[in-house]
């Protein structure tokens, strides 16, 4: 759950503007301190949203939707329900995946505008802003893209202290869109690596994927509003 919620608070993204493709597959794992530490399946639409399968560290089933966003817990058969569908995007690691070559980096719809841009050489930097947030969060995340790729990304809070750093390697293309298939964050002074493989277009997201992410009519279930 923690690296879940914990892990990831932001979309960063580069300046591509290809759509991705309709339906993918992703199978990913997570290193912590070179310690395999999570791994799991995801399943993704474009209209959809995602249906991640998290099989370590804990038994865990994702749901995002257009509508809101679900956790739910098979091995206790309890669910929580967040509405804010907008507030917990970034929360997932997998959208870092799924959205850095999209056009306005998936940061618009968290709040986030373009604030100005920088060339340095050979890098083009691009500046986005929070406004109106409370100084420990982030307020500014600087991108940095070279070759129309970001390769890395930092993020400070109101106080312009410097709070994350993302790497992105080993891009790979499907249908004209890219991904980094390795993404690598530290975060107050901890490294955590994802690592994305099996990357595969799909026609259509399976059946059994829908039954799977259904919740059960005796599952307990927890709703939060804000």
């Amino acid at each position: 759950m923690k690296y879940i919620i914990q892990s990831f608070i932001l979309l960063i993204l580069s300046a591509l503007s290809f759509a991705t493709p309709l339906n993918i597959y992703i199978e990913y794992d997570i290193l912590n301190e070179n310690e395999q530490n999570g791994c799991g399946v995801v399943f993704y639409n474009l209209y959809e949203g995602m249906f991640m399968q998290v099989l370590e560290p804990v038994n865990q089933r994702v749901r995002m939707n257009p509508e809101e966003f679900i956790y739910y817990y098979p091995n206790k058969n309890i669910a929580m329900l967040m509405n804010n569908r907008n507030g917990t995007l970034a929360s997932i690691p997998i959208q870092l995946f799924l959205n850095t070559g999209s056009e306005d980096l998936g940061l618009s719809s968290i709040g986030f505008s373009l604030k100005d841009h920088i060339i340095r050489q050979d890098t083009l930097i691009k500046i986005w802003e929070l406004k109106g947030k409370k100084k420990r969060e982030y307020i500014h995340i600087d991108v940095y893209i070279h070759d129309k790729q970001v390769f890395k990304t930092e993020s400070y809070d109101g106080n312009e202290k410097l709070i994350k750093k993302v790497g992105y390697y080993n891009w790979k293309e499907l249908d004209n869109y890219s991904y980094p298939m390795r993404l690598r964050i530290n975060e107050n002074e901890i490294w955590i690596e994802y690592n994305f493989f099996n990357l595969t277009k799909l026609d259509t997201i399976p059946d059994s994927v829908y039954q799977a992410f259904k919740l059960p009519e005796d599952c307990d279930i927890y709703e939060y509003t804000w």
